[in-house]
């Protein structure tokens, strides 16, 4: 059992790369998180990972299986707290190599606060407007004829339809990755103007179809082709790659797996 820490030459893990929220599930307190580990390549694949809650002196601690294989536990009750606890518990992350009988910090964040359920859901993707609207039998599509923001269009007949937004994983599993292709398509392949050939990257351009070449860079690492000069496959397969590193990052295969009793 490794009963000390070692803190040399640690990483420091971005806030903006963590999301840790406490949901309440028939009144017990819970833990979820999301982590972009792919943020920090340098970090090797078979470090642990771990999620510890506190608050003065009481501590949960959670694993959350490695930096290759990011896996939440299957009991993530917070246990050790009380229902005033909720406003001031804090979380810490931290990435470790146990390959040594001291483990080593690798990277490292504290003081991190919980954001509620419902605004981590809709945080989600934060390029991206709902909007509530009769469909007839279809249960969603994309407006992207509109100059300020793309918008996700569903069902507005399906009962309860912003619970099934907010909190259910299996739809955003299955129609996320599609959004992500389906707006990036329509900049490469399909949009009258050229967004491709900005002269600067920023992320607070007043086209949204700009912050989602910039979103889609960020994603895959790799800036967007440009879309007369590229080829076809080109710009399908840059494409692909942003819906992989979405899929990977969102742990896409993971969530569907636990889903369906994997």
């Amino acid at each position: 059992m490794i009963r000390k820490f070692n803190y040399t030459n640690r990483l420091k893990i971005k806030r903006t790369d963590l999301r840790v929220s406490v949901v309440q599930d028939n009144g017990t307190p819970s833990l979820e998180a999301d982590f972009l580990v792919d943020q920090y390549p340098e970090l090797p694949a078979d470090a642990a990972v771990y999620i510890e809650a506190y608050h003065r002196t009481k501590f949960d601690r959670f694993s959350f299986g490695t930096v290759g294989r990011l896996l939440p536990p299957d009991n993530r009750t917070l246990k050790s707290f009380s229902s005033a606890d909720m406003q001031d518990i804090r979380f810490r992350v931290k990435v470790v190599d146990e390959s040594e009988t001291h483990g080593q910090i690798l990277a490292l964040a504290e003081g991190v606060s919980a954001v509620s359920d419902d605004e981590r859901n809709a945080n989600r993707l934060s390029l991206l407007g709902v909007d509530p609207v009769d469909l007839g039998n279809r249960i969603w599509e994309l407006d992207l004829e509109n100059d300020e923001i793309p918008w996700l269009l569903v069902n507005s007949n399906i009962p309860d339809i912003q619970i099934l937004l907010q909190r259910d994983d299996m739809f955003f599993c299955s129609v996320y990755p599609a959004i992500v292709r389906q707006i990036l398509e329509y900049i490469l392949f399909y949009c009258d103007e050229d967004y491709t050939s900005e002269p600067e990257e920023d992320e607070d351009s007043t086209y949204w179809q700009y912050r989602w070449l910039c979103f889609g860079k960020n994603l895959s690492g790799e800036k967007w082709p440009k879309k007369h000069n590229a080829d076809v496959t080109i710009r399908k397969e840059w494409i692909e790659s942003c819906v992989e590193h979405f899929c990977r990052k969102q742990r896409v295969l993971q969530k569907t797996s636990a889903l369906l009793g994997g």
